[in-house]
């Protein structure tokens, strides 16, 4: 797996220089409870409430001890950088809101993770936590932080696939491959200052990924996990799972506009729209060397028997995965990735047609990308970093993109009267009915709804707001 690299907005100097070297040493990464009954009326997103947990202030307050082995001879001012680099991006994770806590995802992560450590000494040194990133990854830190994403969790098939992720990461932390990455990025810098050649490639992501994927395999044999599944892991990471949406033509059409095939790109490939294909390519190369490996070693070793692809409950599970999968809607649409929320409420929709949540949450979408719509700025929200990850997605941001600002007029707003009509007294949707009212006509169109909703909603999030409109009209 390739190192993660995240990079935090610096404000001087001297932290510029520490996150330069932090670069080599972040995270190895990954990458490369409702009923379900509830879920088919509405959902409410994960809010961060409650007491903080001690482990997760302590990354915060920056109070963290790094654990590894000085193989590389590093001296006492090189080993400190790795610990403040390690220390300032990790509070800065924790503190911008990344990481859940006091959440079903956390607790049911915990679960396998621990029953993965039940008995060894690392069972004191290691912390799980689940992140909202949309990523399929997950990320190993050098004090004992291990963060699984939402997306990998939303697209994992089985628990035994997530007990192979923890356990994978788990190793990067036995074998201290942050910290070495980071040695050889040092030594490699040593040997430029003498003018000296550096024979060793610094580059050794995919053998530290190897050697994870085998040391991962030993820890799970001691459980009773299937460890075969870890093949169809790295499947997922490469984007190799089921995802059923729904055609976006009919369920965004409505009767102020129809989305017609000439509306649409198609034949397109998402490799049209990404930003560099070589790295894309070099991340595949090494699932597929990964991936080959990991199967040759498992066709070697005896399968035993009693494996299970589920410890706790299965239906735990679903609900775990379903959670993950909402909050990718929520998370996507709270970082202003209007296209990728609303793609990811498609898949959801074919489950839970009826909820609430979800087509209120599209009509809020829409909202947005019209006004950046108008705003002629297209361009800078709507091929998520261009990152995409399959054609259907690449087919929905191409016909956002090629809409005349006549034509998102009417798709937007037939869209958002509908699901008014749908739900006409939901705080959520009367709002946004209001300001689509507003923004694609007028203020004076605009006012009833306004004055419904201060009417209705006198201790709503949106009642000053409205009530400021109302009074400049």
């Amino acid at each position: 797996m390739p190192v993660t690299f995240t990079h935090a907005i610096m404000n001087n100097m001297k932290v510029i220089q520490i996150h330069k070297l932090l670069i080599f040493i972040l995270a190895i990464s990954f990458f490369y409870n409702p009923a379900f009954a509830q879920l088919e009326e509405d959902y409410r997103p994960i809010e961060l409430k409650g007491e903080i947990p001690a482990d997760f202030l302590k990354r915060i307050k920056g109070d963290i001890k790094l654990q590894y082995r000085n193989s590389l001879r590093l001296n006492s001012a090189q080993k400190e950088q790795f610990r403040i680099a390690t220390e300032y991006t990790l509070r800065d994770i924790f503190q911008q809101g990344n990481i859940y806590f006091n959440d079903p995802m956390t607790d049911y992560v915990r679960k396998v993770g621990n029953r993965i450590l039940y008995g060894t000494e690392l069972a004191n040194e290691i912390t799980f936590f689940v992140s909202s990133y949309n990523s399929t990854n997950a990320t190993t830190w050098q004090d004992g932080t291990i963060i699984v994403n939402i997306g990998l969790l939303s697209r994992l098939e089985n628990e035994a696939q997530l007990a192979f992720a923890l356990a994978h990461e788990i190793s990067h932390f036995i074998q201290q491959h942050p910290y070495l990455q980071y040695g050889r990025f040092i030594k490699k810098q040593q040997a430029i200052n003498k003018n000296e050649a550096f024979i060793q490639n610094i580059d050794r992501t995919l053998d530290y990924e190897l050697e994870a994927d085998s040391i991962a395999i030993n820890l799970l044999r001691r459980t009773n996990y299937n460890y075969n599944e870890g093949s169809k892991v790295l499947g997922i990471i490469r984007g190799e799972y089921e995802r059923n949406t729904i055609g976006f033509g009919n369920y965004l059409s409505s009767k102020k506009f129809t989305i017609e095939e000439h509306h649409l790109c198609r034949p397109i490939s998402y490799r049209d729209y990404m930003e560099d294909e070589s790295v894309s390519s070099k991340s595949v190369l090494s699932i597929d060397i990964r991936h080959k490996k990991l199967i040759n070693r498992l066709s070697k070793i005896e399968y035993k028997s009693g494996s299970k692809t589920h410890i706790l409950s299965v239906k735990l599970f679903r609900s775990i995965k379903l959670i993950a999968h909402f909050e990718l809607v929520e998370q996507a649409f709270r970082t202003s990735n209007y296209l990728r929320s609303i793609y990811e409420v498609l898949a959801l929709l074919n489950d839970y047609p009826n909820n609430k949540y979800l087509n209120i949450k599209v009509s809020e979408n829409l909202y947005y990308i019209n006004s950046y719509n108008d705003l002629s700025i297209m361009n800078r929200i709507f091929f998520d970093e261009k990152k995409i990850d399959d054609d259907v997605y690449a087919d929905f941001c191409c016909f956002i993109n090629r809409l005349t600002k006549d034509d998102m007029h009417k798709m937007v707003f037939g869209f958002v009267q509908k699901q008014y009509k749908t739900y006409p007294s939901e705080e959520r949707m009367l709002i946004i009915m209001a300001k689509t009212v507003e923004a694609i006509y007028d203020m004076k169109y605009a006012k009833s709804y306004y004055e419904i909703y201060v009417k209705l909603y006198t201790e709503g999030e949106h009642f000053l707001m409205a009530k400021k409109k109302l009074e400049g009209s």
